[in-house]
Parts: structure tokens; C-alpha cells; sequence
């Protein structure tokens, strides 16, 4: 039987390992991750997060490779960015409005 909390517990977990501490101080079977996978889906391995950077480079790799609709991948982009939208790359990423501009958007 599962033991269902909601407790809103995304901003103490940083890595692999918070999840399971989080889940055992829980006393639950499993807990579900919503924000903080969003915010970077590789929070799951157990060799540690990708930076952000690599991150979102493979994410688009993968979205161009399976034509993923443009919409979606700038919003889960959004989603991993968060408040790095504020910066100027995260500004002219915002502005993008097919997927080339947004691959070609500079790093520095």
C-alpha cells in the first residue's frame, strides 16, 4: 500500500540522494517529483545532475531528432531555465520562435 503526501518538498531536494532521504523521512514507498524534475530531469541519477548547460543542449538534440512541436520544447526550456530567463541569453532565448533560433542561441 502506498503512503500519498503532499508536502510540497521540491526546493530541499538538490540531488539523487535528497530524494531518498525525503521519501524515508516521509515513511512512504515512493514519493513523486514534480518541479524539481522539470527543473532538471537528470535529479534521477544516481551519478549526479547534469549541469544545465549539457542539459539543455541534449534536450534539443532530442527535440529536433523526434520533431518535438517548438511550443513544447521552448516551455520545458522555460521550465529549466526559471529565473535565468531574467539574464540576456535568457531574454533572447525568450524571444526565439522556431527551433533553429533557439539552438543558435549563444552562450555568451
Amino acid at each position: 500500500m502506498y503512503n500519498l503526501l503532499f508536502s510540497g518538498g521540491s526546493r530541499e531536494i538538490h540531488c539523487h540522494e535528497d530524494i531518498e532521504k525525503f521519501r524515508m523521512e516521509c515513511g512512504s514507498s515512493s514519493v513523486m517529483l514534480a518541479r524539481v524534475a522539470e527543473w532538471n530531469c537528470s535529479i534521477f541519477r544516481k551519478e549526479g545532475k547534469v549541469d544545465l548547460e549539457t542539459l539543455i543542449e541534449t534536450y534539443i538534440k532530442l527535440a529536433v531528432e523526434t520533431c518535438n512541436p517548438f511550443a513544447l520544447t521552448k516551455y520545458t526550456i522555460q521550465n529549466m531555465l526559471r529565473e535565468l530567463q531574467e539574464t540576456p541569453r535568457g531574454k533572447k532565448f525568450l524571444a526565439t520562435q522556431v527551433i533553429g533560433e533557439i539552438w543558435y542561441v549563444p552562450s555568451n
